[in-house]
């Protein structure tokens, strides 16, 4: 998980939507999706609240 990533997984734990989050780091919305399904995919949840929920914010790969 790159520095992009994370931020992006931040600012959604923080409550941002998608598209506040992805312009907040600075990529599109469709971008921002995209990262998001590859996370969810790698960590094999279905969801992004599931994927929010398996991280552990104090990890820096979520393990």
């Amino acid at each position: 998980m790159d520095p992009t990533d994370r931020r992006l997984l931040d600012l959604l734990r923080a409550g941002a939507s998608g598209a506040e989050a992805a312009e907040r780091v600075g990529i599109t919305p469709r971008a921002a999706a995209a990262r998001l399904k590859e996370l969810r995919d790698r960590l094999g949840v279905t969801s992004t609240r599931s994927l929010l929920d398996a991280l552990d914010p104090g990890e820096p790969d979520g393990r």
